[in-house]
C-alpha cells in the first residue's frame, strides 16, 4: 500500500514524519488497526466494511480511543496539541 511517494533524498524525513503521526496515537488503536488490515485483506468489499465496522466498534469501550474520537471529531486530529493537555 503506497500513500505518499517522495524523493529519496527525503525518504527518512517523511518516516520519521509518519512515525510520529503513528506513536500519537493510543497503542490499543494501532493494534487495531493493524489487525483490521489483515483480516479483511483479500475478502469482498461488503465483508470488509462489515468487519471494519465491528473490528472499529469493538474498541470503542477503552476510555482513551472514545476520548481521541471524540477530540479527532472536534478538531480533525487525534493528536492535535496532546502534549498541552
Amino acid at each position: 500500500m503506497v500513500s505518499r511517494v517522495v524523493p529519496h533524498d527525503q525518504l527518512m524525513a517523511a518516516t520519521e514524519e509518519l512515525v510520529s503521526k503513528i506513536l500519537r496515537n493510543p497503542r490499543r488503536g494501532v493494534e487495531s488497526a493493524k489487525e483490521t488490515i489483515l483480516e479483511v485483506s483479500g475478502r469482498p468489499l461488503d465483508d470488509q466494511l462489515r468487519l471494519e465496522a465491528l473490528l472499529g466498534y469493538s474498541i470503542m469501550g477503552d476510555p482513551e480511543i472514545g476520548e481521541r474520537s471524540k477530540q479527532f471529531l472536534e478538531s480533525g486530529d487525534p493528536g492535535d496539541d496532546l502534549e498541552t493537555r
